[in-house]
């Protein structure tokens, strides 16, 4: 990060994650008072989930890039609906996430798979029933997020770009999610562009080449040059994103994260990190490193050493290295952009706060 000037996304953060939360707990809060047993204790369970503190961050991108690109500065409130959408949406994919990974925690709390077992278990004697449930609720999110945005009134062009690209997220993310599945705990030697294919798929197109694009079509932006433009800024930025969460996992301090620094290791995902350390190593210590990343349970020492395999190889280094050459790209390509003076200090803003490893990550 070069120099300690101001960061004016810090400050478009603080006034608009407040905002967010509240068109959160709104929605919620008229569910919760129209819904009676059950229903009232999921909503109220929902409720709790989705306004832990976090980052909002790409409900923040989506807003920052609508504010500036946008002439009607009058319909930002219906903009902060969608952020919320948004913010929901994440919370949608956070729970499959942690399903999947059979992580427990969340932004420094039980994950919901896990609320919901000590709730909803000892109803049924299924084991899977706190994770059933919690996948249930997602759903319900699902639905919550097209209510917020069926509400919001936008001309119909500009609201009909938004959902095309709103359904094109999701999509393409569950595409990098059954990627990620696919790939850990790895049977052999995956192919050598895969981890590179999850961080894009998974991260760096729904974090923020896509709040990015929404956030411009909704504004009423038609230029395809300018929608190049974006992507050609936006999908370095997201692999740094993704790089830089990757170190976290692995080198972090799990008090900052929220989440076990062991869980990437644990669930052998093959990280940015892994793909480094598969491809330095030599045939047979590839075959070794790979029987150990995808043995389970891994114990203490077995974690220690994987970390340590990595580190050999140059892996921590390597993406460093890599995360800074994609954050002095990003920021080449920032000035490129027609969002105005105000917006390119916004995404320095932004690009600083990716290039910053002492900050955790967004999931947190």
């Amino acid at each position: 990060m070069k120099g300690k000037r101001k960061n004016i996304f810090d400050e478009f953060s603080r006034k608009f994650i407040p905002e967010i939360d509240n068109e959160i707990v709104l929605l919620f809060e008229n569910k919760i008072s129209g819904a009676k047993g059950l229903r009232e204790q999921l909503y109220g369970d929902l409720k709790e989930y989705c306004t832990r503190p976090g980052k909002r961050i790409r409900p923040l991108i989506f807003l920052a890039s609508y504010h500036e690109y946008s002439k009607k500065k009058k319909n930002v409130r219906q903009a902060v609906k969608i952020a919320a959408a948004l913010e929901l949406m994440h919370s949608f994919l956070l729970i499959q996430d942690d399903i999947i990974d059979r992580a427990v925690l969340r932004r420094g709390k039980p994950a919901l798979h896990v609320v919901a077992g000590k709730k909803y278990a000892r109803y049924s004697k299924n084991s899977t029933t706190g994770g059933d449930v919690a996948l249930v609720m997602a759903d319900i999110l699902f639905a919550l997020a097209l209510e917020l945005v069926a509400e919001v009134q936008f001309a119909s062009p500009e609201k009909d770009a938004f959902l095309r690209l709103f359904a094109e997220t999701y999509e393409r993310t569950a595409y990098g999610q059954i990627l990620d599945v696919i790939y850990s705990k790895p049977k052999s030697m995956p192919p050598a562009d895969v981890a590179g294919e999850i961080s894009s798929e998974k991260t760096a197109y729904y974090t923020v080449v896509y709040p990015l694009l929404m956030g411009y079509v909704l504004a009423g932006g038609v230029d395809k040059k300018e929608i190049e433009r974006i992507h050609d800024f936006a999908l370095p930025l997201g692999m740094a994103f993704q790089i830089r969460d990757d170190i976290i996992g692995v080198y972090g301090k799990s008090e900052a994260t929220g989440k076990s620094s062991d869980s990437d290791i644990e669930e052998g995902k093959l990280t940015m990190l892994v793909a480094h350390a598969m491809q330095e190593l030599k045939p047979k210590e590839a075959r070794r490193f790979i029987a150990l990343l995808s043995s389970s349970p891994k114990s203490a020492q077995h974690i220690r050493k994987i970390r340590s395999i990595m580190k050999a190889a140059g892996a921590f280094e390597n993406s460093v290295h890599r995360l800074e050459e994609l954050i002095s790209l990003s920021r080449v390509k920032l000035h490129r952009l027609g969002i105005g003076v105000r917006g390119i200090a916004l995404l320095e803003g932004l690009i600083d706060m990716i290039e910053s490893l002492g900050v955790a990550g967004d999931d947190t």
